[in-house]
């Protein structure tokens, strides 16, 4: 039994982005204003991010395959009708979507407007079949990530040649626009045998995003990200990124010798300290997460079988305790999870 949310201490983890500092520091990721670098005659630019590892299996909506890797391929790869900001809240992604809006109340009807010319890599366009296959799966695999939102949609329609998908709920769901973050290729993945987990164990059938794949060798620990040319919207300012596994041991000099630019690390109050020892050439940034922990009370023997005495066990939890202890000085202390649908700053 899972403990009522309301007397359960409940945890929101974060990681820490670590950034090393030059007199030249690196172009950013993505730019919608910078023209495409011409790779000519010259070496092309990239930035290395260290991560905690590389180690395969890339559906973002499998908890089975949850990974800093997977997050970050997960959005530089597949297309999502919101992204996260850094507070947590969302915010409409204008590469893909043209408008996403409640469209009725009774019955409660959102209306997702795809642009025209959003594709995946193969020159499929990305449509309605795609939020299809994502809420079907969703709703009917085991071991997914965040299903109960997709559990409520009861009707889902293509309209304007499956460019429009107006979607009816059981009732109103404030957290809508959690839904059809990281679409997959529904005309790839559909038919393919074990495919809603099968075809992204080792790597990306198509992707729908400002880079694309070049290699992914998880014995060495790297994965090679370069500028995808078929991408619709403007392309990225860099060439390249990569994805490259760094222990706590072999971080720290990486980003101080500047070998890394970028890193994503989990980490607490004791590795915090050490990364705020490399001084003025390293800024650290908290970065929220869309994760929680919970306490599990299981009925597995006599006494706790009883339900008021599990209610009475909860009851007697100091949340801020548990909290302190779980996130051990990190930069999750800041950030308590005191809604399940909202983010924090929306609540």
């Amino acid at each position: 039994m899972r403990v009522n949310r309301k007397a359960v201490p409940v945890l929101a983890l974060a990681a820490v982005l670590l950034t090393a500092c030059s007199n030249t520091p690196p172009p950013p990721v993505v730019s919608s204003s910078v023209a495409p670098a011409s790779t000519t005659g010259k070496t092309p630019s990239q930035i290395v991010v260290g991560v905690d590892d590389v180690l395969g299996g890339y559906n973002p909506h499998n908890l089975a395959d949850s990974s800093q890797v997977t997050s970050a391929l997960s959005q530089l790869l597949l297309p999502s009708v919101f992204r996260q900001k850094d507070d947590g809240s969302t915010e409409l992604d204008k590469n893909l979507m043209k408008a996403a809006q409640v469209i009725s109340q009774q019955p409660f009807v959102v209306a997702y407007d795809i642009r025209a010319d959003a594709s995946w890599s193969d020159g499929a366009p990305i449509a309605a079949e795609d939020f299809d296959y994502l809420r079907t799966q969703m709703r009917d695999q085991p071991g997914v990530i965040e299903p109960a939102g997709y559990r409520q949609i009861t009707d889902l329609q293509s309209r304007e040649g499956g460019k429009r998908v107006e979607v009816t709920f059981a009732k109103p769901y404030p957290g809508w626009r959690t839904l059809f973050s990281d679409l997959l290729p529904a005309h790839l993945l559909k038919d393919a045998p074990d495919g809603w987990r099968g075809a992204l164990a080792s790597n990306f059938p198509a992707i729908a995003g400002p880079f694309s794949i070049k290699s992914i060798d998880t014995a060495r620990g790297e994965v090679i990200l370069e500028r995808n040319e078929r991408y619709w919207e403007k392309p990225a300012a860099i060439d390249r990124i990569v994805l490259r596994r760094a222990d706590q041991n072999t971080l720290l000099p990486a980003l101080q010798s500047g070998n890394d630019q970028f890193a994503l690390a989990r980490t607490a109050g004791d590795g915090l300290k050490r990364l705020g020892d490399l001084g003025p050439a390293v800024k650290l940034h908290t970065v929220a997460r869309p994760v929680v922990a919970g306490v599990l009370l299981r009925p597995v023997s006599a006494t706790l079988r009883d339900s008021q005495v599990r209610a009475g066990v909860a009851a007697l939890i100091d949340r801020g305790k548990l909290v302190a202890e779980g996130v051990n000085g990190g930069p999750s202390s800041t950030l308590h999870a005191d809604a399940q649908v909202k983010a924090p700053s929306e609540a």
